[in-house]
């Protein structure tokens, strides 16, 4: 349930992250305009994804009862994209 996706908070942060410290061709302002872009003008929010503890992980790291608490959204184009409706 949205493990690996982008809509996952600790995804969100390990991509921020990982737009602060890329190098190469990314380095500089090009990261720091996606950073911009995605975090900050469309900043969606993210789910908190939990395990209950009725559900424990299995051995492959599945949760089959996980519950998703979404954080909001944070970015203007998001708020007011979300306003217009």
């Amino acid at each position: 349930m949205g493990k690996y996706t982008m809509m996952n908070c600790e995804c969100e942060k390990t991509f921020e992250a990982c737009l602060r410290n890329v190098r190469g061709l990314l380095e500089g302002s090009v990261a720091h305009a996606i950073r911009k872009v995605y975090f900050g003008l469309y900043g969606n929010g993210c789910y908190k994804v939990k395990c209950s503890s009725a559900g424990r992980p299995s051995r492959s790291g599945d949760c089959p009862n996980a519950a998703a608490t979404y954080t909001g959204p944070s970015g203007f184009g998001a708020l007011l994209v979300n306003a217009i409706g």
